[in-house]
């Protein structure tokens, strides 16, 4: 099982009708996870025949290349990897993935090497990693391949700071921008200016190599410059832009001295930036993405049917602050338990995308939770199961991957003289959660493709059901 306390989730309900919409939730997630495992995506999408590596269509004959180099990093990044030397294997020269600290210990790697890092923030390991990788390819040909494996957390994990910042401002600008609830978008935007590598510009290091970069998405939108802050995708955006993030979100006075005279020598200085149509640097790069949110949301679906719910994703894409979503969940809700619309009863509502939380209290916890936490109220006494969590298994500063409750959750909390608002106010959904034994437990997936919602609606007769 991937979820570890499954069975302390279902027990901790008081009926036998919520039991049951709690297991087939976690059914669901589980399911989910299952899915979206890289070693699967990756083996289900990339094929080698002989010599030839195929991958949407598109082949590379590995016998054309002296030398295989497998770089990259994030939160999948061991399974990425373990799926690669599964195909390939020996013909792997050399292979660097920076990976959260927690699954740089894979032992049935052989020809891939693991550095331990951080996230969200990089530390000293996010710098020492790349600076191997770049020694690894120092006498690149024409005649080498590089596979870049990257997902989610790769922005953090795969840091090289440009020379007149330190690490120290860098870290201190992104833990400023992450308690301001800032968007993926706008943080890797920020990234890519203060960093030798992202954007493109490890692409440098590379050439005149041939580039096959896997991803794995978790950005909504799948856009390509954002994931991993564009490693191998060219960077459209300007030094004006990351300043203009900066002021907007009302940052800009507290970001380091250094950081800002770089961001204006920066602008001062900038020219125009060459297309992909006329850089060199990015002839010879093809990028693929092997899974998504999408995969996600439609193995929530497919599960969900199997079990006899009506289902229905809706939205895809969610963002924004999570308390706010959480409640935009109530119209549909209510609507399916009094109408049957749009969907009868019994139904699952299945949502995904990457909400943010704008950090004001010094609690533990993460978007997921606070998106479940802002939902007791609303869901009470109804028929009714909610799920989130971060298919990476960490949310936010907790060690769950989120929380599940039902239309008893605000009996329970209450005779536990817990008051679920003041958790709220503290952004402490998490001590929340682990009081009242409704966190998600699964430790880092080995996979990442954003955040999962699952909402499981009973026929309101609980007889019936």
């Amino acid at each position: 099982m991937i979820i570890k306390n499954r069975e302390k989730l279902i027990s901790n309900s008081i009926s036998s009708f919520y039991k049951k919409l709690r297991s087939e939730c976690l059914d669901v997630l589980e399911f989910v996870l299952e899915c979206i495992d890289p070693i699967k995506l990756i083996k289900n999408q990339i094929k080698i025949d002989g010599s030839l590596l195929k991958i949407n269509n598109v082949f590379y004959n590995l016998d054309n290349y002296d030398r295989i180099f497998v770089l990259g990093g994030g939160k999948a990044g061991d399974t990425m990897a373990l799926a690669i030397e599964k195909i390939i294997g020996e013909r792997i020269t050399k292979g660097i993935i920076n990976v959260p600290y927690e699954r740089s210990k894979n032992c049935e790697l052989n020809k891939i090497f693991l550095i331990g890092a951080s996230h969200p923030k990089p530390d000293s390991n996010s710098v020492y990693g790349v600076t191997l990788m770049l020694d690894a390819i120092s006498n690149i040909t024409e005649r080498d391949l590089i596979i870049f494996l990257i997902s989610g957390g790769a922005s953090s994990l795969i840091t090289l700071p440009v020379e007149d910042i330190t690490l120290e401002d860098y870290q201190d600008i992104i833990d400023i921008l992450l308690k301001k609830g800032v968007n993926i978008e706008d943080l890797n935007i920020v990234r890519k200016h203060l960093d030798k590598i992202k954007g493109g510009k490890i692409l440098e290091y590379c050439y005149p190599a041939e580039v096959l970069s896997i991803i794995l998405s978790d950005v909504i939108g799948d856009k390509l410059s954002t994931i991993g802050s564009g490693l191998t995708i060219e960077d459209t955006s300007k030094f004006e832009d990351a300043i203009k993030i900066l002021k907007k979100y009302d940052v800009w006075n507290k970001t380091p001295v250094n950081i800002k005279t770089h961001l204006i020598n920066g602008e001062s200085n900038e020219k125009p930036k060459e297309t992909i149509t006329t850089s060199k640097y990015f002839k010879r790069v093809q990028n693929f993405i092997v899974g998504n949110n999408n995969t996600a949301l439609e193995s929530a679906l497919v599960k969900s049917k199997l079990l006899g719910f009506n289902s229905l994703i809706i939205p895809r894409n969610i963002s924004g602050e999570s308390r706010k979503i959480g409640k935009s969940f109530s119209p549909i809700i209510n609507e399916i338990i009094l109408h049957d619309k749009p969907i009868k009863k019994p139904a699952a509502i299945i949502a995904g995308g990457e909400t943010t939380v704008n950090v004001k209290g010094k609690g533990i916890g993460g978007r997921n939770q606070e998106l479940v936490l802002s939902m007791i109220k609303e869901i009470n006494g109804l028929p009714c199961v909610i799920a989130s969590i971060g298919t990476d298994g960490i949310d936010g500063n907790s060690n769950a991957a989120g929380a599940i409750i039902d239309g008893e959750t605000v009996k329970k909390a209450l005779t536990l003289n817990m008051n679920f608002s003041d958790f709220l106010k503290k952004n402490d959904s998490n001590t929340f959660f682990q009081k009242i034994n409704d966190a998600i437990i699964t430790g880092y997936t080995g996979t990442n493709v954003n955040d999962i919602v699952v909402i499981l609606i009973g026929l309101d007769n609980y007889a019936s059901y």
